[in-house]
């Protein structure tokens, strides 16, 4: 089974195999899903691209298909697996007692690849990539981790190798811890403060990473959007919180006129202390197209649990929040909502009110309930029992849904990739609009792909690889030291195992899937929160289900497929094994009782 560790059941070359596992680390990393999004190029204004918007969407539906019709067969039986790690490189001032951000990320990732390069031969190499912060830079294995035992005792020591070379690239000085932000940035106003890009009261342009990309997604959200980004954190409140009003520029905190600790508040403004974050995750290729969806769901539902088991962000701004994880911060960063998609303004069905709408996703007037950042909102699999636990109030295309349809994908997976494009590119770049080659190129399905930062993606392989398809973990928070994160990853994946060799059954609605996200984010949630979880994790008894499918197809198939409670009067399924409780994390992870 391909679930288990075992030995690859292939071997090749090891040059052909390293260009090979050196392509699909490539496109492993979050910045770059293809190497044609940090591309050179002109990034066109929003006011530039809003003509263009419409057909980015389009056709990013139809590249998409290009792709199914030509991979969606691909099978590869071998499990490859990798990490990325984001670092962020400060800089100790003694004198001061001060610590800042260095701005040398792109310096010190390029001195980093071209050592690389001199270390060719070697098995044990690193690749680095862009990040959002122009002090950041992102680390992960050259070649991925396959189904050896043996190579989860490498992950370890590949951090700790990451973390020597990264080390090794800095100025006196520099630093690089594994913190998930660096608590103080912002709280003093930074030289240079409210440029162009990004119109921050509190942190300037030149943190941005140099490639356009960057400063045209800061720039074109707020466009969208029609004002800066609003980023609010409850503030955390003890006997040494100073008393008295504060002001309304968030610069202490607490809106102006209210002495109400419930109103106390840590205000930030820029996407810079969202995609400042550094995190870390994992993702998996899958045997083919159909366990990739399975699995997709089954870690959907682990998302928010993970997050509060690595919860790392207690301080923004040089404030303690009352929160513990970076969650919100980066939904609220990348939040380009209109306020009528916001609820702010009276939604509506109707049509454009004027040329400026007319091109937006939904002309920019339909109820949109959550930021491009945020956990998911649907499983992929396409039987009865997910499809019914798909219970949130998504508006999808119902344009690109029929395309999908009409041309053969399932509409559990056209519902999926319609959703993405409910939203509208943010980067455009002149000169690869039409001219673009549907079946040539992903540019148009991944300029909407890679900025529909959910907690689960999935991807499809890329054209003319041997990859296969892959779903992405992402909710970790970052920890201090390599052992903590090669513990996180490596039990990642070994739970990915049980789950296919098991048949484990993760599903719960939607719904209840957001409500732990939640109170994921809460203080001490691991230790105060309790989640909806399901009683039962393993399949029924046989006499409980119809007869295990043939040979060759998952004994989970014939569950998800005819466990579904069919009675309209229900709201939810109400069939045995989708009954959940709340637990703690120490139940979720421990057991509970002799039934869980």
């Amino acid at each position: 089974r391909s679930a288990q560790l075992r030995p690859c059941a292939f071997r090749r070359s090891q040059s052909a195999m390293g260009a090979d596992m050196r392509l699909l680390v490539f496109s492993l990393s979050i910045g770059a899903v293809t190497p044609g999004l940090l591309k050179i190029g002109t990034p066109m204004s929003w006011a530039q691209s809003m003509p263009h918007l419409s057909y980015v969407r389009e056709h990013g539906v139809l590249q998409f298909l290009s792709t199914w019709r030509a991979v969606n067969e691909q099978r590869c039986d071998d499990l490859r697996w990798g990490d990325e790690i984001e670092y962020a490189i400060l800089k100790l001032d003694d004198d001061n007692k001060r610590v800042d951000i260095s701005l040398r990320g792109q310096e010190v990732q390029n001195a980093l690849n071209q050592r690389e390069k001199k270390m060719m031969s070697r098995p044990d190499g690193c690749t680095w990539h862009n990040e959002y912060g122009a002090w950041m830079v992102e680390g992960t294995p050259r070649a991925p981790y396959s189904g050896y035992a043996s190579d989860l005792l490498q992950v370890e020591s590949n951090m700790r190798r990451r973390r020597r070379r990264l080390l090794a690239a800095l100025a006196r000085g520099e630093v690089a811890p594994t913190m998930t932000n660096l608590p103080t940035m912002g709280a003093v106003p930074m030289e240079g403060h409210g440029g162009p890009v990004a119109n921050s009261r509190y942190v300037a342009d030149n943190i941005i990473n140099p490639h356009p990309r960057f400063a045209a997604l800061t720039q074109n959200i707020r466009a969208r959007r029609g004002e800066n980004v609003d980023i609010r954190l409850p503030l955390f409140i003890d006997e040494k919180t100073p008393e008295g009003t504060f002001d309304s520029s968030g610069l202490n905190g607490r809106a102006a006129g209210k002495s109400d600790p419930a109103s106390a508040e840590v205000h930030m403004d820029a996407m810079a202390f969202g995609m400042g974050c550094t995190c870390l995750q994992v993702t998996f290729q899958c045997t083919n197209l159909e366990e990739s969806r399975f699995l997709h769901d089954q870690l959907l539902v682990l998302g928010p649990i993970m997050l509060a088991l690595t919860a790392a962000s207690p301080a923004f701004r040089g404030k303690l929040v009352d929160t513990d994880t970076r969650w919100d911060v980066i939904s609220m960063a990348v939040d380009d909502r209109t306020p009528a998609e916001r609820g702010l303004e009276t939604a509506t069905d109707e049509g454009p009110r004027n040329d400026a709408e007319k091109e937006m996703a939904g002309h920019g007037r339909k109820r949109l309930i959550k930021s491009r950042y945020s956990s998911s909102s649907r499983y992929l699999y396409g039987c009865e029992l997910p499809q019914a636990l798909n219970d949130l109030d998504i508006p999808i295309p119902e344009d690109h849904v029929k395309t999908l349809k009409d041309s053969g994908v399932d509409e559990a997976l056209a519902m999926h990739v319609a959703s993405l494009f409910n939203r509208d590119p943010l980067v455009v770049f002149e000169g690869s609009v039409s001219e673009v080659d549907d079946d040539e190129s992903t540019e148009h399905f991944d300029s909407l792909q890679s900025t529909n930062w959910n907690s689960m993606r999935w991807k499809p392989p890329p054209r003319g690889s041997d990859t296969g398809w892959r779903v992405e973990f992402r909710t970790m928070e970052n920890q201090l030291t390599d052992f903590e994160n090669a513990a996180f990853s490596t039990f990642l994946v070994l739970l990915s195992r049980a789950i296919l060799t098991f048949d484990l059954l993760f599903y719960l609605p939607i719904s209840a899937v957001d409500e732990n996200f939640q109170r994921a984010r809460e203080r001490d949630a691991v230790l105060n929160q309790k989640f909806h979880w399901r009683k039962h994790l393993a399949p029924p008894e046989a006499e409980e289900v119809e007869e295990a499918p043939k040979t060759g197809e998952y004994w989970w198939k014939s569950i998800l497929c005819s466990a579904v409670n069919t009675d309209a009067t229900a709201s939810k399924p109400t069939d045995p094994i989708n009954e959940m409780e709340e637990m703690t994390l120490a139940e979720i992870m421990g057991g509970k009782g002799d039934y869980f």
